[in-house]
């Protein structure tokens, strides 16, 4: 089931980049590392236990996560898109 260990989790690899620096960033990256490491398919339910954050915060920074194109969500469950390290090598805010 775990894809990574955890010194090459997504959380330990891309904490300093400069696409999750920010605050609501960061809580998605949170939400990315649960995803990795124990998905790429969780329930809403699943993330707030993994990730220790709030019903109404889950649900902000999955549609965050949604919008950056990290993830894809339904009404109960939020799957890792497997393309998301690209997205974030893509970023506009990625150092060049």
């Amino acid at each position: 089931m775990t894809q990574y260990r955890h010194s090459t989790s997504p959380m330990t690899v891309y904490r300093a980049h400069p696409f999750f620096r920010t605050g609501p960033k960061r809580a998605v990256l949170r939400i990315v590392n649960a995803l990795a490491l124990d998905g790429p398919t969780l329930t809403r339910a699943q993330l707030r236990t993994l990730t220790h954050i709030g019903e109404s915060g889950t649900s902000r920074y999955v549609k965050l996560g949604v919008e950056m194109g990290l993830h894809e969500a339904t009404r109960h469950t939020v799957t890792l898109r497997p393309d998301w390290k690209n997205v974030v090598e893509r970023s506009s805010e990625a150092p060049s």
